[in-house]
């Protein structure tokens, strides 16, 4: 009975993926008058997926406030778009209100991005030119369907990014696992597995003359890790600094040949 009570614990928190507008703190920040209103010069970059993008601050963190600075830090001129706004409080950063605009949505799975996606590629005056996917924890995590399907329905997400913009640049997370010690866990981590090697094929064969999708590993060194999670599956603030690291890591090489 209680590894039936853990497994279920764990589903929940993954499952969901969730956090509710309640969840989060709503303030007024400084104006951001560039939310939606992309200029010609700047990168349109859409960070796309289910609860881990979306954020819970103050119960879990998004990797979005953090990657936002590192792009700034880094001088580049972009700007974070989505249907969705995060109305928690985030400190001003070079005098600049945090970018909140997203499309991340507690307990989505593939199916769901694959139906809001137009809404996800038309929320600002044009396109994305990057797009940060992490979606499937909800699929693999609910036994909603086989990896294969999955990483199809990965494919098609990408198909549209790419109809809608065809010279896109789309990072696709490879998905750190869940924390915990139990057989369930480690289960679920092993299923992740077979993700990875899976998106991986994906993204080069998602790749074009003009788009370039690569992926990023979410999993080496950090799942598991105890620093880097505020529940079994939501990150820490620790845990949202090494995310958006990985991002940009990732995405910046791939900018600067651009």
């Amino acid at each position: 009975m209680k590894k039936l009570i853990y497994v279920l614990a764990i589903l929940l928190f993954w499952s969901p993926f969730a956090c509710s507008d309640d969840d989060n703190i709503s303030v007024t920040n400084p104006p951001n008058p560039t939310s939606d209103d992309l200029t010609a010069d700047q990168i349109a970059i859409l960070c796309m997926g289910d609860s881990r993008i979306e954020g819970a601050r103050p119960e879990y963190e998004s990797y979005r406030y953090e990657f936002w600075k590192l792009m700034k830090s880094g001088g580049y001129n972009f700007n974070l778009i989505g249907p969705l706004e995060d109305n928690a409080s985030y400190p001003t950063f070079m005098d600049t209100a945090f970018d909140n605009d997203h499309a991340g949505i507690g307990g989505i799975d593939t199916s769901g991005v694959l139906e809001e996606l137009n809404d996800f590629l038309t929320s600002a005056n044009r396109g994305p030119d990057v797009v940060l996917l992490g979606i499937g924890g909800n699929d693999v995590a609910d036994n909603i369907r086989p990896v294969t399907e999955v990483i199809s329905n990965i494919g098609l997400i990408i198909d549209g990014i790419q109809a809608n913009n065809p010279n896109a640049t789309i990072v696709v997370e490879i998905i750190a696992g869940a924390f915990g010690n139990s057989q369930e866990v480690t289960n679920l981590n092993n299923q992740l597995t077979t993700f990875e090697t899976q998106v991986i094929q994906l993204a080069t064969d998602k790749t074009t003359s003009t788009s370039q999708v690569v992926t990023v590993d979410m999993n080496t060194g950090f799942t598991n890790n105890s620093l880097y999670y505020a529940d079994p599956v939501h990150y820490n603030e620790a845990g949202a600094v090494e995310i958006a690291k990985r991002y940009y890591d990732v995405l910046v090489p791939l900018l600067n040949q651009q």
